[in-house]
């Protein structure tokens, strides 16, 4: 970037690094580390070579089938024709879409006004975690259904999961986060580039493939 002459660099991070803070597992733990690593290096690095930076850090993600967000809800949904929910589920969550992720990178590069700041991105409507997976299932032309499991049966479930190599990444936080409000607002990026995103809507492009579980 220094030899082809930029002067200002846009950069994606994530809330995760609020949302993920109380984290009982190294995985998570690391990765909130490494964010809050990386938008330092980037401050440092931009600072020692007078290149102005901005850090956009989105919410979920999500949109054309291609997320790890909603696609594996598609991905489970398509296998089992239900989808476990872990007590009430009633975790706000704001999808932000893929394009307007996209579009505020690029408002934010032409705007004078981002230079050397962090903006919080979130989509325009807030809904609860089990309305987010009602949503997935109507855009599927599916009833939806939810089956609802008790966190302490999860818990002993998941010790059993975890010598699953495909699981063994679940944890406890995982399915407590389904009734943990995760919503940030977007007021300032919206008053410095015009950053105004789409309500949750879902189309077939959006839920007609998934990624494989990993």
């Amino acid at each position: 970037m220094q030899e082809l002459g930029a002067n200002k660099v846009i950069c994606l991070s994530s809330t995760s690094q609020f949302t993920k803070t109380s984290s009982s597992t190294p995985a998570e733990e690391q990765t909130v580390q490494r964010l809050i690593d990386g938008e330092q290096q980037l401050r440092d690095w931009a600072a020692a070579n007078q290149i102005a930076w901005t850090v956009l850090r989105p919410t979920l993600i999500y949109g054309r089938g291609n997320d790890r967000n909603l696609s594996e809800i598609v991905k489970i949904i398509n296998k089992f024709r239900f989808f476990p929910v872990f007590g009430a589920a009633q975790g706000l969550r704001q999808p932000v879409y893929v394009d307007d992720v996209a579009l505020a990178c690029v408002q934010a590069l032409y705007s004078d006004k981002t230079s050397n700041k962090a903006y919080n991105i979130s989509g325009a409507e807030q809904l609860s975690y089990q309305e987010m997976v009602k949503r997935v299932f109507v855009a599927m032309g599916l009833k939806p259904r939810l089956l609802r499991i008790h966190l302490v049966v999860f818990n002993l479930a998941l010790f059993f999961l975890r010598l699953i190599p495909r699981y063994k990444g679940w944890n406890a936080d995982m399915v407590l986060r389904m009734n943990r409000d995760m919503v940030f607002d977007h007021d300032q990026a919206a008053a410095d580039f015009g950053f105004s995103p789409q309500a949750f809507t879902l189309t077939d492009k959006d839920v007609g493939q998934a990624l494989p579980l990993s």
